[in-house]
């Protein structure tokens, strides 16, 4: 049966001839068309442009009586254009077949011989065509199932890369990958929200850039990390809004140990700060109570006995004795101590603050109600500038009050001629403090060797006129406590300016005035 299916291609075999002589060609044709064979013939005398018709052909068969370079030449030609047909020349003797690069020489005289040859050559070569296309059949077939299978590993990576990216942005802190040169390749949505800028707008970019958010300058945190190949954390604040963020630089590295690239993480923990700062200034405050109530506790009933008996003793003697002038200065700093603790403890015991977005303006248009009458009194001019866009102050209203209400007092007592007091609010964007608090007065001014001092508990410059030294002690602390900060400027006879300065909460920034009640 295989021999069958080998003649059945024998019989459908084409065959090439090329010979110098169309005469020769031709009986070389017809000899083997006896056989079975089509053939095509090739004039050996062509031009070389010509195109060879040898889409179908299974044999070669070449008179290699033409002369050599014209056999060796389209010998070349034929096997630049068709690999597995066999070369067989016709006309050569067996010892000249060494000059071609030929698969065979057919005799000369043996005519059985010649015959066996052809077939042979023949069927070698439709069987080598045969087992071609079986193997390009199955090599096909296994391309196509690899392709497939391709398609199936690129769903698998799209949809392993989207479950990537939907993680990457689920985290809420801010991320940024880097190469190990500190050129950014990717962020995430957190990140962009932290710096309020597009993710587009930081890839490619330089690390430093976000550095340079935080007043870094010089080397950056990732240069550290490829130096030690250990993870760095740090804790830094930003700029421009005073904002803190916990830092941590981590390596990610190969199965070899190199170092492919970094993650930098952003948390921002200037709440959780806050909030420590708040535990701490209330520990603080617990203990300062507990102090200053002991103290108060012991000393409150002396005080008050020698109050009392100094003020006794002054109904038996003239009022214009030395004795009398004693007897009431004792009474009075008796009194004194006595409103300091009472002040004190009124401080320390006061309820825990509530913080809330609070207009800033309007409670200073209540304070400065509340002292109408001492200003008219007191001959004072009172001038407002309030910022009407000034934003919310997260704070506690009772202990701010506490605190304009001191300032107001003393500037009422530091112009007792009369004079000016000026209150200004104003919004600076671009600072970490932006909401700034300006209280200023046209009276004695306070001179330079106090300045430093007057925010000291007990400091006063009227201990003559009854002051105690707390009131600005204890604003002191309530701005602090509110995250601000409070500086004076004065010189004698030119006034005095108090600049208080507010950070804009998160809690509050996005709140008009009118939400804040």
């Amino acid at each position: 049966m295989s021999f069958m299916k080998d003649r059945e291609a024998i019989e459908r075999a084409s065959v090439l001839v090329i010979a110098a002589d169309p005469v020769e060609g031709e009986r070389l044709c017809a000899r083997v068309q006896r056989l079975g064979f089509s053939t095509i013939r090739g004039d050996i005398a062509a031009s070389e442009e010509s195109e060879l018709p040898l889409s179908s052909v299974r044999l070669i068969l070449v008179d290699g009586r033409a002369s050599p370079d014209r056999v060796r030449s389209w010998i070349e030609r034929v096997r630049s254009q068709v690999t597995l047909a066999p070369v067989l020349l016709h006309g050569l003797s067996e010892c000249e077949r060494f000059r071609f690069e030929a698969d065979d020489v057919l005799p000369v005289e043996e005519e059985a011989e010649w015959v066996c040859r052809v077939k042979v050559w023949a069927a070698a070569s439709a069987r080598w065509e045969r087992l071609l296309e079986a193997k390009i059949a199955e090599r096909t077939e296994l391309l196509e199932r690899a392709l497939s299978g391709q398609g199936l590993l690129l769903d698998e990576v799209r949809a392993a890369r989207a479950r990537w990216e939907a993680t990457f942005n689920a985290i809420t802190d801010g991320l940024v990958l880097t190469t190990p040169e500190g050129i950014i390749e990717q962020v995430n949505e957190a990140f962009a929200r932290l710096f309020d800028l597009e993710r587009g707008h930081w890839l490619g970019q330089s690390c430093h850039r976000v550095w340079e958010r935080f007043g870094r300058r010089g080397p950056c945190g990732h240069e550290r990390v490829l130096a030690t190949g250990a993870s760095q954390e740090e804790e830094v604040q930003e700029a421009t809004t005073g904002r803190a963020f916990r830092v941590l630089i981590m390596p990610v590295k190969s199965v070899r140990g190199e170092i492919l690239g970094l993650v930098h993480s952003f948390r921002d923990v200037t709440v959780e700060r806050h909030l420590q700062w708040q535990a701490r200034q209330a520990e603080r405050m617990v203990l300062a109570g507990q102090i200053v109530s002991g103290i108060a506790h012991e000393a409150a009933t002396p005080l008050s006995v020698i109050a009392n008996l100094a003020e006794t003793l002054l109904l038996d003697v003239p009022p214009d004795s030395p004795m009398a002038a004693d007897l009431r200065s004792i009474a009075a700093q008796a009194r004194r101590i006595a409103e300091m603790l009472r002040r004190l403890l009124d401080f320390v015991r006061q309820a825990p603050p509530a913080f809330r977005p609070l207009d800033v303006n309007a409670l200073i248009e209540e304070t400065l109600a509340l002292l109408r009458h001492s200003f008219r009194a007191a001959r004072i001019e009172v001038v407002t500038h309030l910022d009407p866009e000034l934003p919310p102050v997260w704070a506690d209203e009772g202990q701010l009050q506490q605190v304009l209400l001191n300032l107001f007092t003393n500037a009422i007592q530091a112009m007792p001629e009369g004079g000016r007091l000026s209150v200004r609010t104003e919004l600076r964007a671009g600072t970490p403090k932006p909401i700034h608090l300006t209280v200023e007065d046209t009276g004695m001014g306070i001179p330079p060797e106090y300045l430093s001092r007057i925010f000291d508990f007990f400091f006063t410059t009227r201990a003559d006129r009854g002051g105690t030294g707390l009131g600005l002690a204890i604003a002191r602390q309530i701005v602090e406590a509110h995250e601000g900060t409070i500086e004076v400027e004065s010189a004698p006879g030119r006034g005095t300016r108090f600049r208080l300065r507010f950070p804009l909460r998160a809690e509050s920034a996005g709140l008009g005035v009118g939400e804040s009640g």
